[in-house]
């Protein structure tokens, strides 16, 4: 039982490590509102994590407001960064 325990934390820590990336990606402006965000099988392959651990972060990204699922057409980013583009100094 400790081993189940053992690995349902990594997957935790897992799901956790691509949620923030996800957020980050996000709430930075790398992506923005509309943009297509990564789907299941591409977050697969480029961080190597189980469906399951990819869908749990892509829940929670859900939940919190940042991103949108179409079904049939994919995942889209869904937040408005009003400081990505407007706020920001420019220099020079």
């Amino acid at each position: 039982m400790p081993r189940t325990a053992g690995s349902q934390n990594q997957d935790n820590l897992k799901y956790q490590k691509l949620y923030n990336w996800g957020r980050t990606l996000i709430t930075s402006g790398v992506l923005k509102n509309q943009d297509k965000f990564p789907s299941e099988h591409i977050l697969q392959k480029k961080f190597g994590y189980s469906r399951q651990t990819v869908r749990n972060a892509l829940d929670r990204l859900e939940k919190d407001g940042l991103i949108v699922r179409v079904k049939g057409s994919g995942t889209y980013v869904s937040y408005e960064n009003s400081d990505a583009d407007g706020a920001r100094p420019h220099v020079g």
